[in-house]
């Protein structure tokens, strides 16, 4: 934590005397964001998992017995022993039967009277049960075949986006858009002690926005990240940078 602190606060003095109100956006939020993740890769731990056991119902005894079963498998394999293959099918039953329990457990915590107090497991499998857990389910085409890789399926949804448009629509007939009758906006204007507040309001159970940084990180070293705030006090980037406040912004 002091590491990332130090890092952090060493870098909003940097973005400061590098970056000003003439500067681009794309860069600016392209250096926060390069230093945000950097930080994480340096000092937060990480490690490769597999979605063999993604299912949110499967537990430790689950694990283990499955692990046993793919060990016992390759012995009996190896071997060609009756006796690995007894021991194989006793633990593919033992397994079979574990996952039974643990699935009927977990479904009964779901869907009783307490869940409403805490609905996260509950939306938790229903996204373990949709075709895709990110992304456009397969697309069929004109052709009448179905098609599941991500290039095809852009192209797919291009193509009926495009024919229920009128390149040649005779742009005279829509009516002019009055001036609204309402005063212009004033300026708005942003302190460091206000991004730090928001940052610091943050709620690390909500999900990353679209740039995927953490909202736990924003949240943890607000007071480190909010001295940069004044060298990019526009309101369109500042949307950009803080919108994971969850309020509305004008």
């Amino acid at each position: 934590m002091e590491q990332m602190k130090e890092d952090l606060s060493k870098f909003s003095s940097e973005f400061c005397s590098q970056f000003d109100l003439t500067s681009r956006i794309e860069d600016m939020w392209k250096a926060i964001k390069t230093q945000l993740n950097t930080t994480l890769d340096k000092c937060v731990p990480s490690k490769m998992t597999s979605t063999r056991y993604n299912q949110p119902w499967i537990n430790r005894e689950v694990k283990q017995l499955s692990r046993r079963k793919k060990r016992s498998f390759k012995r009996a394999r190896e071997t060609k022993s009756a006796r690995d293959r007894k021991h194989y099918q006793h633990l593919k039953k033992a397994t079979r039967n574990a996952c039974k329990r643990a699935y009927d457990s977990y479904i009964s915590n779901i869907v009783s009277p307490d869940s409403h107090s805490n609905p996260k497991k509950f939306w938790s499998f229903i996204s373990s049960k949709k075709t895709e857990s990110t992304g456009v389910a397969p697309l069929k085409s004109s052709d009448g075949l179905t098609y599941s890789d991500q290039a095809t399926k852009a192209n797919i949804l291009n193509e009926q986006f495009s024919s229920v448009f009128n390149a040649n629509e005779d742009l005279t007939t829509i009516e002019d858009i009055k001036s609204p009758p309402y005063s212009p906006m004033p300026d708005i204007e942003i302190s460091t002690r206000g991004v730090q507040k928001l940052l610091a309001g943050l709620n690390i159970h909500k999900a990353s926005g679209p740039d995927g940084v953490s909202t736990r990180l924003l949240k943890s070293f607000s007071s480190e990240l909010a001295p940069s705030s004044p060298c990019c006090s526009r309101p369109h980037l500042t949307r950009v940078l803080y919108h994971k406040t969850g309020r509305r912004q004008m």
